[in-house]
């Protein structure tokens, strides 16, 4: 059973709710005011995997609901962290051939054949930039239910497999939209 600290009592009952189907999974959930202090772009959760404690910025509390507006349904920073933190270790267990298939669906690249087609992610961060090294094809782009899903393949699969287990599939457009949809279902 997952243990909370420093949630007041409604907090942990969403969580708890959120968590129901993966018993197990996290030990402790800590809401840790340390994560707050001075990121430009937040950290939202942190997962110690040998402990299996998971720390939470205060800030989830703050930050507005993601929104479906094909369906209108809605998530919070706190059930995306909760999620998001998860499909880490989904994305690896993932095999070979699964990898590599993910990474051709958005083009993911280090080494990108042309800079016109390809994008990857700049984040400011304390006046200098946090450039990622993966590069994706900006045809892709539409795909990506939020922005911190441009910065790797990894994170492009925790976001894009938390939206699809929270039905919130109208955030990831166009046909490679549809592609990962079919992807992440088919993975179980």
């Amino acid at each position: 059973m997952t243990s909370f600290q420093n949630f007041t009592e409604d907090q942990e009952k969403v969580m708890a709710k959120v968590l129901k189907p993966f018993k197990g999974f996290f030990d402790l959930v800590i809401l840790d005011p340390t994560l707050a202090s001075g990121d430009k772009y937040k950290v939202f959760g942190k997962f110690n995997k040998k402990k299996k404690h998971l720390k939470i910025n205060p800030h989830v509390f703050a930050s507005p609901d993601f929104v479906d507006e094909t369906n209108g349904r809605r998530m919070t920073m706190l059930e995306y962290v909760l999620l998001h933190e998860i499909a880490h270790e989904i994305y690896k267990t993932m095999d070979g051939e699964e990898l590599a298939k993910w990474n051709e669906l958005s083009g993911w690249t280090m080494k990108p054949p042309n800079e016109t087609n390809y994008s990857n992610l700049i984040i400011p961060d304390d006046g200098v930039e946090k450039i990622s090294d993966w590069y994706f094809l900006n045809v892709a782009e539409p795909s990506f239910p939020r922005w911190y899903a441009k910065f790797s393949p990894e994170e492009q699969f925790c976001d894009c497999w938390t939206f699809v287990y929270k039905d919130l599939l109208g955030r990831m457009k166009g046909n490679i939209g549809a592609r990962i949809i079919n992807f992440i279902n088919e993975l179980g």
